[in-house]
């Protein structure tokens, strides 16, 4: 079907599709407008007060149309509105919520703007008297897009969504009654960030993650990303820091500025927080913002010491468009020929000789081609083994002090860990103790050492001591974002 955009209204002047906008085609389904007449759209699509600021969700044929109604009221006039996009069938409920939420952001900020200046009926109306004014009436006319800024703006919109998805999107709006002021709606496009200003002002803000290989998958809950975001992390931006400024509304908080400023892929977020002057848990909250929204990645800060080994997604190809871009960037070199450096894992300090400039690793990083391996430690108890038998038993109370070292640890766990030989040292008993917190891969071998004050000599000499139980593994590092 083609990919299009409308305006519908409806209220005194009846229901009218008064924008509509083909942005692209798509072979596998018919152009929603050719099948569904403009009066049959609007009638179907008009949402009752029961369904105001709830879910809407409609099956009509091959389509699904998803949508989130509002309405507002404001002395001599009262609009209820409804932004739906049309959707195929057969989509996932993940793509269902994703738009839905997508549509109640929007829905949202154009109230906000509605009560403020009366955003929305100006314009609503002035394509309403252009439809008029015309011989024929054509809501899919060019000199639509020429004079309102609303239809431009829903133009914008759908050339966003068109890269990203094959589905129509239909923007309407149901009309009680209106008088009026609109100005400007306008859409930023980013690689997969929404980032929508509606009337210069009202920010709407939303990822979505559409999977190249099921185009119907989104996601837009992205906080199992900001969970990697650790005071040793250190910040890798996507762009540079004036871009990510000039992204920000105008409300964000000014602290953002002077870490953007400060921040680097060399240094942790502690000593950003050092030389931004700012609290180290804002500092937190505003790398999680960043990350968040895909304007940065959290990384272990960068030295020679890291390894890293090409990634599964890296393009290798020798003339791809990533190729040229790296050989723009860095005077001819060959995209391909770099990466055949971290064919295996590799200490960036190995290979000083051939890559000796830092920006290369971070532009590798950025466009995810290579990947940082850390070691990672697991507890990993033989419940199958039946218990040792000890001779030198503990007394009663060094036995309780035991249990309680390790009350934290499951029953499988503690009897396992009791039953090593290196139990046996109290010393040692205690040090796995305050450390065992780490010991469920989320943590790596660095990232411990810095939360601990600990040299790796002493961490490693633990772990080799507990051998029975832990198991170290090599894994990609997890702070690095599926992008």
């Amino acid at each position: 079907m083609s990919v299009a955009v409308g305006l519908v209204t409806s209220g005194s002047r009846g229901n009218r599709l008064v924008f509509y906008h083909r942005g692209g085609t798509v072979t596998t389904h018919e152009d929603v407008a050719s099948v569904l007449p403009p009066t049959t759209l609007a009638e179907i699509l008009a949402p009752s007060s029961l369904m105001v600021d709830r879910k809407f969700e409609l099956s009509v044929d091959q389509w699904r149309f998803v949508g989130h109604p509002f309405s507002v009221y404001n002395g001599t006039f009262s609009i209820t509105f409804n932004v739906v996009f049309v959707l195929e069938s057969h989509c996932s409920e993940k793509l269902i919520e994703a738009y839905d939420h997508l549509s109640h952001l929007i829905g949202s900020a154009i109230v906000h703007e509605e009560k403020k200046c009366d955003f929305l009926c100006q314009e609503v109306n002035l394509l309403m008297q252009l439809l008029e004014e015309a011989d024929i009436p054509d809501p899919s006319a060019s000199h639509l897009l020429d004079r309102s800024s609303l239809a431009k703006s829903l133009s914008s919109i759908l050339l966003c969504f068109i890269q990203r998805n094959p589905t129509c999107i239909l923007l309407y709006l149901n009309m009680i009654s209106c008088h009026s002021a609109a100005r400007v709606y306008s859409l930023q496009r980013g690689e997969r960030h929404i980032q929508v200003k509606i009337n210069g002002w009202s920010d709407v803000n939303m990822f979505i993650k559409f999977d190249s290989s099921k185009m119907q998958e989104a996601e837009y809950d992205l906080s199992d990303q900001v969970f990697f975001v650790r005071s040793y992390s250190a910040l890798l931006l996507f762009e540079s820091p004036d871009n990510v400024l000039t992204s920000l509304p105008p409300s964000s908080n000014p602290a953002m500025q002077r870490l953007l400023s400060v921040v680097s892929p060399l240094k942790n977020l502690q000593a950003v927080s050092l030389d931004a002057d700012i609290p180290l848990v804002l500092v937190l909250r505003l790398a999680s913002h960043l990350v968040h929204w895909r304007k940065a990645m959290a990384i272990y800060p960068l030295s020679e010491n890291n390894v890293y080994i090409t990634s599964p997604m890296a393009d290798t190809r020798l003339n791809s468009e990533l190729s040229s871009q790296f050989s723009d960037r860095f005077h001819d070199q060959c995209l391909a020929d770099i990466l055949s450096n971290f064919s295996l894992p590799v200490p960036l300090g190995d290979i000083k000789d051939i890559i000796d400039d830092e920006t290369i690793v971070i532009w590798l990083l950025q466009h995810k081609q290579i990947v940082q391996l850390h070691t990672y430690v697991y507890i990993v108890p033989n419940e199958a083994e039946p218990p040792k038998i000890n001779g030198n038993s503990p007394k009663k109370g060094d036995a309780l002090k035991q249990s309680e070292l390790l009350s934290h640890l499951t029953p499988v766990e503690k009897n396992c860990v009791l039953q090593t030989t290196a139990a046996s040292n109290s010393d040692d008993l205690e040090e796995f103790a305050r450390l065992s917190q780490y010991f469920h891969g989320n943590h790596h071998l660095e990232g411990i050492m810095l939360m601990e004050n600990i040299p790796r000599s002493q961490l490693l000499t633990l772990i080799d001591k507990f051998s029975e139980i832990l198991v170290t593994c090599t894994l990609p590092e997890h702070s690095i974002p599926s992008i």
